[in-house]
């Protein structure tokens, strides 16, 4: 009686815990603070990919080892199809949501004190700067705050500009948000009597960063005023203003 023909079973594939080890690996970065939640959705929106590419290398790897060794080479199955469909479905979605993000995210609110960015859970560090300059005669103010509130008022000295900025940082750690704030200090330019206050709020890029501005002005200067996100308040100036902004509220 012939012996039974044993089939040798193929090995099994590694290149599903090579995958998942990879992803385990970016989310400890995440958790060690090397990486913040919205840095690792960038990373990934951009390189997911690479991940498709690895996991097919190794099975090609794979499957040649096997033919070598004689071996029947071992597909992909159902757990590698929805372990690629997970990764394509996931991958597209965070490259979107990237690229339509900070076309949107000025327009959403979750609350009077919250933003959209806590659900990364970044930590709110606050920072404060003073300026003061002196005011040309008959001069114009341009303000441009990107992101915070603004709130106009008489000085005491006619001839002075002066400035008080609060600002708050989002960010995974003190070390991080100082670098933000070295990059976002709000600055006063003058040319000839065109005098003008950058909030700087997009000096750091898309950092989560918003800066509320205290001014006071002479009573009859004339006031250009750019805000994309925040309230405007004048109070006491004689001079004429326009207020120019997306979203917030105008108190004169």
């Amino acid at each position: 009686m012939a012996s039974p023909v044993i089939t040798p079973r193929p090995s099994r594939s590694i290149a599903g815990p090579v995958v998942l080890i990879l992803i385990g690996v970016l989310f400890l970065l995440m958790t060690l603070g090397v990486l913040n939640r919205y840095s690792l959705l960038e990373l990934y929106s951009r390189y997911w990919p690479a991940v498709l590419i690895l996991w097919g290398v190794i099975k090609l790897i794979e499957h040649e080892r096997s033919k070598q060794a004689g071996l029947p080479a071992r597909g992909i199955g159902a757990g590698g199809v929805f372990l690629a469909l997970f990764i394509v479905l996931t991958g597209l979605s965070a490259t979107q949501f990237v690229r339509v993000w900070p076309n949107i995210k000025d327009h959403i609110q979750i609350g009077d004190n919250e933003d959209f960015e806590d659900f990364f859970g970044r930590s709110t560090f606050d920072y404060s700067d003073e300026l003061s300059k002196e005011f040309p005669v008959g001069g114009t103010l341009r303000i441009n705050n990107e992101r915070g509130a603004v709130t106009i008022n008489v000085a005491d000295d006619s001839h002075m500009l002066k400035v008080s900025a609060r600002k708050k940082i989002r960010a995974e750690k003190r070390e991080e948000a100082d670098r933000y704030n070295e990059k976002t200090k709000p600055a006063i330019t003058v040319n000839d009597k065109i005098v003008t206050l950058n909030a700087n709020t997009q000096g750091a890029g898309d950092k989560g960063v918003t800066t509320d501005i205290d001014v006071y002005v002479p009573r009859n200067v004339g006031l250009v005023i750019t805000d994309r996100r925040g309230d405007v308040t004048i109070t006491g100036v004689s001079g004429n203003a326009a207020i120019n902004h997306q979203r917030g509220d105008d108190l004169m």
